[in-house]
């Protein structure tokens, strides 16, 4: 598939001890959660050294794999490139575009093939790199995109029907208010009303929960866990 998906990147030797060690660190800190590795999504900072001074470069992580390869070989074109990285070629070039073309140019081009611009100057010790044309992002990149987010929403829609259901378990009967303001209270995210009411309409449908038939004016509509 073309664009930039977490099974195709190969990540680099320089970054995979950290990435293995903040996953660890992840994994016991947050028991059945996971890292999932972006590069599409994420910033990188590396330090550069030219001939007239060394420099730290702040771009994308994409970028960060494009550059870090030549610190393997001097000279690629966008092919070999793209088969070092897992990076698709349309992705490369963009990314070589921007790193090549546009001011700081950090790389430079001799037919097909780049290699990094050792006369490299900027007045500046942390150098901004330039970001590639958002209207040459990949119909990949927005479906990788679209696919994280989609996926953030069913995760927090699972800890919301897991809190609710957990709650009222051991509750066994609460007023709506008083299950919307512990829920709320509880998750690490922001969750507004019209949210926990949706979750707790499927949990119904779902038969985990129900609705207290009497319904007492004073307290309101009571939710009560059915076992």
């Amino acid at each position: 598939s073309e664009g930039i998906t977490p099974s195709s990147v190969i990540w680099p030797e320089e970054v995979r001890p950290h990435m293995e060690s903040l996953s660890n660190f992840y994994r016991m800190r947050h028991s059945g959660r996971s890292i999932r590795w972006t590069a599409s999504l994420g910033q990188c900072v590396l330090s550069g050294n030219f001939v007239a001074a060394r420099k730290l470069l702040v771009g994308s992580t994409a970028q960060g794999l494009v550059l870090l390869a030549f610190n393997q070989s001097g000279d690629w074109t966008p092919e070999t490139l793209g088969a070092f990285t897992g990076l698709d070629v349309e992705t490369i070039n963009r990314m070589l575009r921007s790193l090549s073309q546009s001011s700081p140019q950090v790389l430079k081009k001799a037919g097909d093939t780049f290699s990094v611009n050792l006369n490299f100057m900027h007045k500046l010790f942390r150098v901004r790199l330039p970001q590639p044309s958002s209207a040459a992002t990949t119909t990949a990149d927005v479906s990788e995109t679209n696919a994280l987010e989609q996926k953030l929403v069913e995760d927090r829609q699972m800890l919301l029907d897991a809190a609710i259901v957990r709650m009222l378990k051991a509750k066994r009967r609460l007023v709506q208010e008083s299950l919307e303001i512990s829920i709320s209270t509880s998750m690490p995210f922001p969750v507004s009303r019209s949210d926990i009411e949706k979750r707790i309409s499927v949990l119904i449908e779902r038969d985990f929960i129900e609705m207290e038939n009497a319904v007492n004016q004073s307290e309101g509509t009571v939710y009560l866990y059915k076992s």
